[in-house]
């Protein structure tokens, strides 16, 4: 997994700075372009596949990934629209859509437990019987 180092506020205090990936300032904008390519170059090889000889055992999963897949290209399609932009035009956009992504993942995991998973459950067990 891919790391960055970043070094914040960078309009506060005098250079010579530490070390880092980035060096940036939110107030005056200094370092995001940087930052952003920065960013890209950690993501761009890291591409979501789901390939035919994955192993997922059952239908579920395998609907999870692919849902996981589509949040995660369509947040990035968000993004890449903003290319060239210091800020994202609707980060909130962009977020949610990751957020729906770890949801799937969340759901595939058992962190959360959909309505379909617990009809299952309960349609196949007898319980308080």
């Amino acid at each position: 997994m891919p790391r960055l180092h970043v070094i914040t506020m960078t309009d506060l205090a005098d250079p010579p700075f530490p070390p880092a990936d980035a060096h940036v300032s939110a107030r005056t904008g200094a370092g995001l372009d940087t930052l952003r390519d920065r960013i890209t170059a950690c993501l761009r090889p890291q591409r979501v596949s789901v390939a035919a000889d994955t192993v997922v055992l059952r239908p579920r999963h395998r609907d999870r990934l692919h849902a996981v897949r589509e949040t995660v290209t369509h947040a990035r399609e968000l993004a890449d629209a903003d290319a060239g932009r210091p800020t994202l035009t609707h980060p909130e956009l962009v977020a949610s859509t990751l957020r729906r992504g770890l949801d799937e993942l969340g759901e595939m995991i058992g962190r959360s437990t959909p309505d379909d998973v617990l009809a299952h459950i309960f349609s196949s067990f007898c319980v308080g019987k």
